[in-house]
Order: C-alpha cells, then structure tokens, then sequence
C-alpha cells in the first residue's frame, strides 16, 4: 500500500472509512498509552494491525501510522509489543 500524506478532516474520515470496509476491524488485542501517543492492536480477517496516533495539547491527531503488526515501525527506538 505504501505511505500516503492526508490533510483535512474529510481525507482522513474517506481513508479510514475505506479502510475499515477493505479490513473490517475485530477483537481490540491491547491498546497502550504513553503520554500524546497510543498504540492499538485489533484483530483484521489476515491478521493483527497496530495503529500509532499522536495528539497535540489541543486532542487532535498530528501523526498516524497503520499497518500490519509486523511491518509497522515503534515511534520510539527500540519499543516493542508483546503478543503473548
């Protein structure tokens, strides 16, 4: 799929809204919270995708990052998740 910049608020609502019709979202696994910053784990039909989204001070999203568990880099060096 590859990386892709969205702005504004209809972009955003269009990415998602296509992208949970392609991959329907199941099962939450785990979600964490460190400081602006979560990370959440769900379960899709062909495997587990982790979302990274960070807030500003006001609550909005300045950065998101999506993809399957095993491709997706940590925004912090050496993180890591544990799926046991």
């Amino acid at each position: 799929m590859g990386q892709k910049t969205l702005i504004g608020h209809n972009a955003i609502t269009e990415y998602w809204r296509q992208r949970f019709i392609e991959k329907p979202a199941g099962d939450l696994e785990d979600l964490q919270v460190n400081g602006d910053t979560i990370v959440e784990l769900y379960a899709v039909p062909d495997g587990i995708v982790q979302a990274i989204v960070r807030f500003n001070p006001a609550g909005k999203i300045v950065q998101s990052q999506c993809g399957p568990l095993a491709t997706v880099s940590l925004l912090k060096k050496g993180a890591s998740v544990d799926r046991s």
